[in-house]
């Protein structure tokens, strides 16, 4: 079966989707937040793209999206990604990954008799950070979050969906990498193994706070220095940790914070991510054990706020996007991924595999995202023969 995408059409979908909101790009970005109006508009055109490519499309109770190719029914080769954004994000985080499947499936809907397996066109609602947190829609597909009622949604509508992860047989999403090291390395396909879990800790340092005139250095208990020396291990030990995680202290608040009173006392939050998460634990552990013994005097506590495992992705899976990859001539490496996605969850309850292509400067979730052209064109190619040979075999 001699199939290819319409690389035109996918390229162009990206400029339809700029026009849906034209006061967003430049320096403002793209600002669809989870269970916005803007991120169910968004969802309705792709609906309407799906119509007009004659495949029927259907949303669940949490308002995911779907679009079914084929004729055989049954479990299906899934395809997507997220469109919400965080504040004045990118073009292309989440978004590639949608429109990709979406070309993928209009591609293959007047071949889909030709199929074994159906694919399965699948937009997920809330992936970015959100209050019900991220990845919503995929980990309630899923069965992986709280069933209790919120703002968004009963816990009826909650409970409806918890069983759709039960019709995929595959999953695959194309992403862009959101860091530098397939641009720096030259290599235009990435094939993560496995998506770092992430755990994070709330510190809370305490001091004094006492004039900041009148009370001599030499009598101080200043919770933000305790603090800064504490961030600084972080970054330090991560820096030279030979095991596969990342550590960040990316949220601190500190009291009463205003120039003339000493710092009493300051919260912040370290979070590690890591492949295997007992090296996250461990890292943690050592340096809370260094901390006792070094400094003594740092008077703090600490309380594990989030813990969410990492994800290993399907070896077959893997070995389908490295065949497509050569296939289409384009070098590529296996890897990890840092950041979390839809295919996290999915990889629960299917054999799923990750598609990344290069993000320039590896930035992301910034207005300045960019990923090329040739690039974008590189990872829908790689996405449609990888779904394809899923679907056929």
């Amino acid at each position: 079966m001699s199939l290819k995408p319409d690389q035109q059409r996918f390229l162009q979908s990206f400029k339809a989707l700029k026009k849906l909101f034209p006061e967003d790009g430049g320096e403002n970005g793209y600002n669809r937040p989870a269970f916005s109006i803007r991120e169910r508009q968004t969802h309705d055109w792709l609906r309407q793209q799906l119509s007009q490519a004659g495949i029927q499309w259907y949303e669940d109770s949490i308002h995911n999206t779907f679009g079914r190719v084929g004729k055989n029914g049954g479990k299906a080769v899934g395809i997507g990604s997220h469109i919400d954004t965080v504040p004045h994000g990118g073009l292309y985080d989440g978004a590639l990954g949608t429109l990709a499947a979406l070309e993928v499936a209009r591609s293959l809907k007047p071949f889909e008799t030709r199929l074994k397996r159906d694919v399965l066109f699948t937009c997920f609602v809330g992936e970015e950070v959100n209050p019900l947190g991220g990845t919503f829609g995929s980990r309630a597909l899923i069965g992986a979050v709280s069933t209790k009622a919120n703002d968004c949604f009963t816990k009826e509508q909650i409970i409806a969906v918890q069983s759709g992860g039960q019709q995929y047989q595959n999953f695959l999403e194309l992403h862009i990498e959101q860091a530098q090291s397939l641009e720096t390395r030259q290599i235009t396909i990435g094939i993560p193994t496995a998506i770092a879990g992430i755990v994070r800790y709330q510190y809370h340092f305490s001091g004094a706070a006492l004039h900041a005139g009148a009370t001599p250095m030499a009598y101080r208990k200043d919770a933000l220095v305790h603090a800064s020396y504490f961030i600084q291990q972080v970054y330090e030990k991560a820096l030279t940790c030979q095991k596969a995680l990342v550590a960040t202290v990316g949220k601190i608040d500190v009291e009463p914070n205003t120039p003339t009173i000493i710092p009493g006392s300051v919260d912040l939050i370290l979070e590690i991510r890591a492949v295997d998460m007992a090296d996250a634990y461990e890292f943690q552990t050592q340096l809370e054990t260094d901390l006792v013994q070094v400094k003594p005097e740092f008077v703090h506590e600490v309380h594990k706020i989030t813990d969410k495992a990492s994800g290993h992705l399907s070896e077959t899976v893997e070995q389908v996007i490295a065949n497509s990859a050569t296939e289409l001539g384009l070098n590529f490496t296996k890897m990890f991924s840092g950041a979390n996605h839809d295919v996290n969850a999915m990889s629960k309850v299917s054999e799923a595999g990750l598609i990344f292509v290069p993000s320039h400067d590896g930035i992301s979730h910034n207005p300045h995202e960019f990923t090329s052209d040739s690039d974008l064109l590189a990872g829908l190619d790689v996405l449609f023969q990888s779904t394809l040979a899923l679907a056929t075999t």
